[in-house]
């Protein structure tokens, strides 16, 4: 194993990103700390495999569900920017959006999920 030295090393990693999308999407922590901590465990602990040996990505792959779900809710809210921004032609043809759209996409996709 290259990153984690066990499985419930990863599972305690995944469970933290489950708390913290739960915790943003509840309104008990700040969507911009959430984005930037999110987005550093899922790129430190490189949960993508492309830093794991062949028995860590059996295991990645063993919970690529969570995994997915963690990409999926950083796809859905990467398109983030400054609030300032948000409201300038050039970042709303691209795209982009403030703080306030991400949590509303973040807590959509968070409440499509539980049903």
């Amino acid at each position: 194993m290259t990153i984690f030295v066990s499985e419930s090393e990863l599972l305690e990693v995944l469970d933290r990103a489950d708390a913290m999308i739960a915790a943003c999407a509840a309104g008990t922590l700040d969507f911009r700390v959430f984005h930037q901590e999110l987005g550093h465990l899922h790129g430190y602990h490189a949960l993508d495999g492309h830093e794991s040996d062949p028995e860590e990505r059996n295991i990645l792959d063993k919970h690529r569900d969570r995994i997915a779900w963690i990409e999926r809710v950083l796809d859905e809210v990467g398109g983030v920017c400054a609030d300032e921004d948000s409201t300038k032609e050039a970042y709303i043809k691209a795209g982009r959006f403030g703080a306030t759209e991400a949590l509303r996409r973040l807590k959509l996709l968070v409440q499509n999920r539980d049903q």
